[in-house]
């Protein structure tokens, strides 16, 4: 195996990254093909990607990962020792909003916003969770509506009911608290920002994306299917 196969992932394991400006020895070792069949080795059984912007070289872990992944109950303690499932489930669903957010578009370039503002995210969520709130009285009122949440629910897997009971629940003031809508968008803010991926600006009332951010949704994330299965999950909430 290559020398520098093992030093790429070595540092990719510390730093998540090699920025080619920090480290272009390592980083145009890469390029070789004989330490990409290397790598490509490894991902297979470490369950990992290597993404390259051009620029920037990042590991991202495969979903399956237990060892470079969050656990939901590590991610239950990033939100709060008294935190919940349905806790995390709403986080997970205003990290889901952010970046359809920033990076919604269908062209050819998907970035659409260069920053937001958390009470806007919270509007977002506002609009977004509103036919969630009260589904009794709307199985009452209209049972053809309360059907399509039904099946929104079962294709895909989130229950929008209790998120949006947990959401509405909380105080719309006071936007310094955790309890608050504003609150609670600031906490996943606050994780993206410790995985460097938003920074939070503006005594905290703004976010903005990480280069980091956008070469990863640029060159991965964003692939055509994982677009389309997005817009899917927020049809699901028009």
């Amino acid at each position: 195996m290559e020398r520098s196969a093992l030093k790429i992932y070595s540092a990719l394991l510390g730093n998540g990254e090699i920025q080619m400006s920090e480290n272009r020895d390592l980083y145009m070792e890469y390029r070789r093909q004989e330490v990409r069949d290397d790598l490509d080795m490894m991902r297979e059984e470490l369950g990992f990607a290597i993404v390259d912007s051009g620029r920037c070289l990042y590991l991202v872990p495969a979903m399956d990962n237990t060892v470079l992944n969050y656990t939901a109950a590590e991610m239950r303690e990033e939100i709060s020792s008294q935190s919940r499932m349905v806790d995390l489930y709403l986080q997970n669903y205003i990290i889901m909003v952010i970046l359809c957010r920033f990076y919604g578009g269908k062209n050819t370039n998907p970035v659409q916003a260069e920053f937001l503002l958390l009470r806007d995210i919270a509007a977002e969520i506002d609009r977004r969770l509103q036919p969630f709130e009260d589904d009794e009285k709307l199985d009452q009122q209209d049972p053809v509506d309360g059907r399509e949440i039904d099946r929104a629910e079962e294709e895909d897997g989130i229950n929008y009911r209790r998120i949006a009971d947990i959401w509405f629940s909380k105080q719309a003031k006071d936007e310094g608290k955790r309890k608050t809508k504003i609150g609670t968008v600031q906490t996943a803010c606050r994780f993206l920002e410790r995985q460097r991926l938003v920074k939070l600006v503006d005594n905290a009332s703004e976010i903005r994306p990480t280069a980091r951010l956008t070469d990863l949704m640029l060159y991965y994330y964003l692939s055509e299917e994982r677009v389309e299965a997005i817009h899917g999950i927020f049809r699901s909430l028009e």
